[in-house]
């Protein structure tokens, strides 16, 4: 079982974020991109993008799509819509939906599941005024980076967190 901080950095441009492994070490970076639908990619230590997130602008649903090189075709869709909480989101891999999100960061955070297996959990730590800090549950057999992803489209599909920056 991998856990993560997920650390917004105090400067940057747009939603930037240091995601940190349990000994705080940086193992990865969300670079967000200020544009009209958010955007942002997965990186690895040495900037190698491993995903790429755009929001779908012209949806009924809130819906982001994954890319990376060589993989399957990934869409993730909010079906609830809103502040209507709790959260749910439908993850589809190649047309088929696959895994399942659903909760609220006002509760025990956004579980995803893949049938009735939790295979992660995404959560917001409370009380933080100069930062926005998200934490990370990953079952041990999933792919870290995809992981991170789902969990920063949930994060970027909360309403209560107001516009993009």
């Amino acid at each position: 079982m991998a856990t993560f901080a997920v650390k917004k950095r105090l400067v940057s441009v747009g939603r930037d974020y240091a995601v940190e492994d349990e000994n705080g070490t940086i193992v990865f970076s969300i670079d967000g991109k200020v544009r009209f639908g958010r955007t942002f990619d997965v990186r690895d230590r040495a900037g190698q993008v491993l995903y790429a997130v755009k929001e779908k602008l012209l949806a009924i649903d809130q819906t982001f799509r994954i890319d990376a090189a060589g993989a399957s075709e990934i869409t993730v869709r909010r079906t609830t819509t809103g502040a209507v909480y709790p959260m749910k989101f439908d993850i589809v891999i190649d047309g088929e939906t696959r895994m399942r999100a659903q909760g609220s960061f006002f509760g025990d955070g956004v579980h995803i599941a893949r049938g009735s297996d939790r295979i992660a959990t995404v959560s917001r730590q409370q009380n933080t005024v100069v930062a926005e800090i998200f934490h990370l549950w990953i079952a041990d057999a999933e792919d870290p980076a995809l992981m991170l992803a789902l969990a920063m489209v949930i994060v970027e599909g909360d309403a209560s967190r107001g516009a993009v920056s």
